[in-house]
């Protein structure tokens, strides 16, 4: 099974959780004034934690192969 597919669709997820990350943290929808910073910041977390895991998942592709 060829891992090319598998590196593909992680650059397309991050590239596109990135892109909306700064796209809500330019453009929010709530009522407290807070800074691009502060209102991306757990959308950065939460697409870092997503990362890490499909990296885990490609070691332990890799691993196995």
């Amino acid at each position: 099974m060829p891992i090319f597919p598998f590196i593909i669709a992680v650059f397309i997820l991050v590239s596109i959780a990135l892109v909306l990350t700064f796209r809500i943290g330019l453009n929010p929808a709530e009522s407290k004034q807070r800074s691009f910073a502060h209102r991306s910041r757990n959308l950065l977390i939460i697409y870092g934690v997503i990362t890490f895991c499909l990296i885990i998942a490609l070691s332990i592709f890799l691993y196995l192969r």
